[in-house]
């Protein structure tokens, strides 16, 4: 009988806990200065003109909708994952941040001049300084646009640093809704709700 008490103690102790790291979450999201916030995305869009150089340009942002996509599985081996961590690990920044270099240059090239674009990414949501935010059990992802804009003078070094930067510094930002963001650059939205 005393180990069901005392593993019936412990669900409780677990759950009040797993309680109040919700409740830490809600207040720190709640806290953050949605205006100043909203303002930085304006600010990020602010002048953005679309590249007319390539093929996926459009003249204007009509809304922040998903492409259709066609899946694509790659798998690195174990030996190049590990280069790439140390690559990462030598130029401060993520894998991650390599990993979108990759895709901005397959998907937009290279020799087309300057480029301004606009493309989603998602993070887990976890990067909020909360208590125990890593053992919370809720649905965090969070999906922001990233503006690149890059000249043909960009090396890839360049270019992964320069995402590293802009996604770090939108992370600050990433509690708005997508939706809420799209409605201060180009008005309207909602559509696209996916937080």
């Amino acid at each position: 009988n005393n180990n069901k008490f005392k593993e019936k103690e412990e669900k409780e102790v677990s759950s009040s806990s797993s309680l109040q790291n919700v409740i830490n979450y809600l207040s720190w999201e709640t806290s953050k200065n949605s205006l100043k916030s909203l303002q930085y995305w304006r600010n990020l869009f602010d002048g953005y003109q679309p590249s007319t150089s390539t093929s996926t340009a459009t003249t204007t942002i009509t809304s922040f909708n998903i492409l259709p996509s066609t899946r694509h599985v790659i798998e690195l081996g174990e030996e190049i994952a590990k280069a790439v961590q140390n690559t990462a690990r030598n130029w401060c920044v993520t894998p991650n941040s390599i990993a979108q270099a990759c895709f901005v240059l397959a998907y937009y090239g290279r020799g087309q001049g300057d480029l301004d674009v606009i493309y989603g990414t998602t993070t887990s949501g976890r990067s909020a300084p909360v208590k125990n935010i890593n053992t919370l059990v809720a649905p965090l992802v969070r999906s922001f646009p990233i503006r690149l804009r890059m000249d043909d003078t960009f090396n890839f070094i360049q270019l992964t640093k320069y995402l590293h930067s802009q996604i770090t510094e939108s992370l600050e930002h990433e509690h708005c809704d997508l939706s809420e963001i799209q409605k201060v650059v180009i008005g309207g939205g909602g559509r696209n709700d996916t937080n």
